[in-house]
């Protein structure tokens, strides 16, 4: 589907947008791990897990969990990018409490906005190469 803009010239090809979407979806049905990111308001941390139903992970997380979580970031598994890669690029932010917990920090930041800008279909690949250079400097 192609949309015209208001200029002449501008036309938006939604098709990679909803090949994406419907790869995303997929991925849920087919049992394909997704990697989630989690603040907890007010405590200063994120969890970062996976599963292959984030948002039912999420809900289960919050009945035990004594402040609010929000969803900051869901985003699929790729070769070279699960869940261990990520905690290990982050094991310097690594709260003593839990090892899935990591205090929020700026390269924490960067991975949320990474896994939620762009073509959802780039956002592992994009994530995954930030951690590896993350992984160069510590």
């Amino acid at each position: 589907m192609r949309i015209a803009g208001r200029e002449e010239n501008t036309i938006l090809d939604t098709s990679d947008l909803e090949r994406a979407a419907m790869d995303m979806l997929h991925s849920v049905r087919i049992g394909k791990k997704q990697i989630y990111i989690i603040w907890g308001i007010g405590s200063g941390m994120v969890k970062i897990g996976r599963s292959v139903n984030p948002h039912n992970r999420i809900t289960q997380i919050q009945i035990n969990c004594p402040f609010k979580l929000i969803t900051l970031a869901i985003f699929p598994e790729i070769s070279g990018l699960n869940e261990h890669q990520l905690q290990k690029a982050l094991k310097h932010l690594k709260t003593e409490s839990n090892g899935e917990w990591f205090t929020m920090g700026d390269e924490v930041i960067d991975i949320v906005n990474i896994a939620n800008t762009g073509y959802v279909n780039q956002r592992s690949q994009k994530v995954k190469d930030y951690i590896e250079s993350i992984e160069s400097l510590h």
